[in-house]
């Protein structure tokens, strides 16, 4: 039995195209995506504070505390007890 080339052309030319539909959608659901992006809260929020002659750990806890900004860091990398 003979194979029918026409058949399997048809379906490469279709199987590439859609390929190209899906890559396309992507991109447009991406771009549309950044389109939309807008500032969030920590970008258009201004805070105060006036310390003197506290460790850098205080300083922390008290715009945590006045605040809803969360610090997080590594111990061993942030000397916490440094005064500022």
């Amino acid at each position: 039995m003979k194979k029918n080339n026409w058949f399997s052309r048809i379906k490469t030319k279709h199987e590439r195209l859609i390929r190209i539909m899906k890559a396309c959608s992507l991109f447009l659901i991406l771009s549309a995506g950044a389109s939309f992006a807008i500032e969030s809260y920590s970008q258009n929020t201004y805070f105060t504070l006036e310390a003197r002659n506290q460790t850098v750990k205080e300083v922390f806890k008290t715009v945590e505390s006045s605040s809803e900004y969360i610090f997080f860091y590594l111990d061993e990398t942030l000397d916490v007890n440094r005064t500022v």
